[in-house]
């Protein structure tokens, strides 16, 4: 004998099918029992549950936020970019600088050594003349 669709319920034994609560005395909210114990639950969420058509998402009002967030987050991405661009054109302009400099102090120390040994023979022609 098989089972007939009449002898099948479909449906979860623990749903309540009439009522619904929407507060617990004096306080607005619903506790459920789930297998780890009590769980209070806001009528938002009970309604949720219980499948009503007037549920409204809890992420009704983030897409808001979220654009805000993210076009002031676009902002100073925009801002934060422009300031590493204008620091990379700083670093470059101090290694220019930085390099003529290093030119510079090679050309003096080449000069002061030629200088040195012009002295020195200047030195040896001048006790030459003195000496003899």
């Amino acid at each position: 004998m098989a089972l007939q669709e009449e002898e099948v319920e479909w449906r979860a034994p623990w749903m309540v099918l009439d009522e619904i609560l929407y507060w617990c005395g004096d306080f607005d909210w619903v506790p459920l029992l789930g297998i780890w114990g009590a769980v209070g639950y806001a009528p938002l969420l009970a309604l949720r549950q219980y499948r009503s058509k007037q549920f409204i998402p809890t992420t009704h009002g983030l897409a808001q936020y979220c654009e805000r967030n993210n076009s002031e987050f676009g902002k100073k991405i925009e801002q934060l970019e422009e300031e590493k661009m204008q620091l990379g054109l700083d670093a470059d302009v101090q290694k220019l600088e930085a390099e003529k400099l290093r030119k510079g102090k090679n050309k003096a120390e080449e000069d002061l050594d030629s200088l040195k040994t012009d002295c020195k023979k200047l030195q040896h022609v001048n006790k030459n003349c003195w000496s003899g």
